[in-house]
């Protein structure tokens, strides 16, 4: 009841700006589960978290994508459209949210982790 009541207060602000990211149960490509949480950047409130098994999707590779699509079709079947996503630079999420027509940009703590291992 709390996710629709903010769905429904959000909805006349018509594009809304997010940031997405995702958490397994276990570091490596061997996780069985993962989390995925969407949270409105103006507000900072979560509005949708998306459990995924990694068997459901043909593997842990895959899972970040699935949650990321779980929830934004949840808010977009609650007539809420996305302005831009704030991710990490996983590949199939670039490729999925450009399909999508939905302007991304990176997270900047992925970015710094990046340059730091290469």
């Amino acid at each position: 009841m709390d996710q629709q009541a903010m769905f429904q207060q959000l909805q006349p602000q018509g594009k809304i700006a997010l940031s997405g990211d995702m958490h397994a149960d276990s570091p490596g490509h061997s996780a069985k589960y993962c989390s995925y949480t969407l949270m409105h950047l103006e507000s900072n409130t979560i509005l949708d978290i998306q459990l995924v098994q990694s068997k459901e999707v043909g593997g842990s590779a895959h899972m970040e994508k699935e949650g990321l699509r779980r929830g934004l079709d949840l808010l977009e079947s609650n007539q809420l459209h996305v302005d831009y996503i704030l991710t990490d630079r996983h590949t199939q999420v670039q490729k999925f949210l450009r399909e999508r027509d939905v302007k991304q940009y990176y997270d900047v703590w992925h970015l710094e982790k990046g340059k730091w291992k290469s």
